[in-house]
């Protein structure tokens, strides 16, 4: 049994974990922390605009959102290297919500 593992598991074949190769959770690693500070960052910067903009009025509440959200999305491709991609044209209802649910 021991010779048949070797066979199949060579020692020279640098061994893969389930995130990837060892350099990429390394990196992976390295860029939570840079990540998260920007993270708290921004919730930091934009709660208290939420406050006040809440008082304000809907209008400027949403686009303090907007901008937080913009934000958040451009720290995770920037710091993380994720990348958006929108397939087709959806024809969604510009007077209601939405909620989008996607599979990865």
């Amino acid at each position: 049994m021991s010779v048949a593992m070797s066979k199949l598991e060579p020692s020279n074949v640098e061994k893969t974990q389930p995130g990837g190769t060892r350099s990429h959770r390394l990196v992976d690693w390295l860029v939570t922390l840079p990540y998260i500070i920007i993270f708290v960052g921004i919730l930091v910067f934009f709660h208290p605009l939420h406050l006040c903009a809440a008082l304000v009025g809907k209008k400027l509440h949403k686009r303090a959102l907007d901008w937080r959200n913009i934000c958040i999305i451009w720290n995770i491709r920037i710091t993380a290297g994720a990348h958006y991609r929108v397939i087709g044209k959806p024809y969604l209802p510009t007077n209601t919500p939405v909620i989008i649910v996607s599979n990865h």
